[in-house]
């Protein structure tokens, strides 16, 4: 007997008990066979030296971070769109690695 499912129409999303809010200006990246972990922290300067305090670890699978990605960049251009283009200054771009962004 097939079953009846109802197609969901209404959506809702609340925080649990548990739900952290943080500010990150840096995230590191890493990539395995399974799984994608965002390191998400705040980088900050104590006169020569950068510091960055790691807050929270995002761990996700492969086919998660691509949809992720893909719903990021459409929200950005959507940004865009309304507010202008974000310009990203050079020189921190120059030191990026492929495995992080700060």
């Amino acid at each position: 007997m097939p079953e009846n499912r109802e197609v969901a129409t209404e959506f809702e999303s609340i925080p649990s008990e548990h739900f952290l809010k943080i500010y990150a200006n840096s995230v590191l990246i890493e990539a395995g066979p399974w799984d994608f972990r965002l390191v998400f922290g705040e980088t900050t300067r104590s006169g020569a030296k950068v510091i960055t305090e790691q807050l929270v670890s995002i761990v996700m699978s492969p086919q998660h971070a691509k949809v992720f990605a893909n719903i990021l960049m459409g929200n950005v251009r959507e940004y865009e769109k309304q507010v202008g283009e974000i310009n990203i200054p050079v020189a921190p771009v120059e030191k990026l690695s492929p495995r992080s962004l700060a």
